[in-house]
């Protein structure tokens, strides 16, 4: 008997190929936390949320997104504080880089 695949098995692959084709773009041309500015009504609506969310990108004055290699210490140090969490290697980049 033939199984039927979710919708949403197909948006997350088309998502997953969209971000492991992705060229690498420069630095300099990345739009940094800074240039975003929600309305009132936004920010009304979406308020900040009341927890701690450690991910590097996150931390307080951060202006840039994380980095590979902070991305690896942060799954690593989840994974080993965790019994319910285990990190696991999606592939490889086509620069070389893991893909947790």
């Amino acid at each position: 008997m033939a199984r039927n695949s979710s919708p949403l098995t197909g948006l997350f692959l088309a998502s997953f190929c969209a971000l492991a084709s992705a060229q690498t773009v420069p630095n300099d041309t990345i739009r940094t936390t800074d240039e975003v500015n929600q309305s009132e009504a936004v920010k009304a609506r979406f308020p900040d949320l009341p927890i701690a969310i450690n991910a590097p990108s996150l931390a307080p004055g951060r202006t840039s997104f994380t980095d590979q290699s902070e991305l690896i210490a942060f799954t690593a140090e989840i994974a080993g504080s965790s019994a319910q969490a285990k990190r696991l290697i999606a592939g490889t980049s086509q620069q070389g880089r893991e893909i947790p």
